[in-house]
Parts: structure tokens; sequence; C-alpha cells
């Protein structure tokens, strides 16, 4: 019983919460029909650096790919690192390029 009556407390708070919050931005059209590729630049190309990327870019337009999602490709972080190259998320830089990728114009 006491379950029950706290569900329906959560409903009904839940539902007074969502009544006085903003809406939600509405999706970009062009996401809708979207056709997102994710990109390891270390993995995608025999390079493993942006300009290998740059070069297969045509083929992935052919395929309908019209969203890149780049994994971080920012330097990677030393402190408590496990193995040669580390985790892309253990992001050092936000601002900066991993070097073995290429550089900001790349």
């Amino acid at each position: 019983m006491f379950l029950s009556a706290l569900w329906a407390l959560t409903l009904v708070l839940g539902n007074a919460v969502a009544q006085t919050m903003p809406p939600a931005r509405t999706t970009p059209e062009w996401l809708h029909d979207g056709v997102i590729y994710e990109i390891f630049p270390r993995d995608f190309s025999a390079q493993g650096n942006l300009k290998g990327v740059t070069e297969h870019l045509d083929e992935l337009k052919n395929l309908g790919v019209n969203i890149l999602w780049l994994m971080p490709i920012h330097p990677i972080g030393e402190k408590f690192r496990k193995g040669t190259y580390g985790s892309p998320y253990a992001v050092k830089d936000y601002y900066a390029v991993n070097p073995d990728y290429g550089t900001k114009a790349d």
C-alpha cells in the first residue's frame, strides 16, 4: 500500500514539474534524417590522423553519412595512464589537438 501511494505521489509531482518546465528545444530538421558516423582517428585510417580522415570524406558521403562524430581528438592525459596510449576520454587540454592526429589546421 505504501509503495502504491508513493508511486502515485511520484507521478503527480512528476506531472506538476513537467507542466512548469519550459518546453525542450526543438531538434533541427537536418538531424531527423541524419546519418551519424563515429570516427576514432587513430583506428579509422592507416595514417591514424585527421588527414587520414579527410581523405575518406567522399566515401562517407557516398554511404549517406552527413554527420561526423569525432571521438576525443585532444591530447591525452598522462596521470594514472594505463598502457601506452591511455584513454582518449582522459583529456589533458580541451583546446588543443593531440599531436598524433595533426594540428588544428588539419
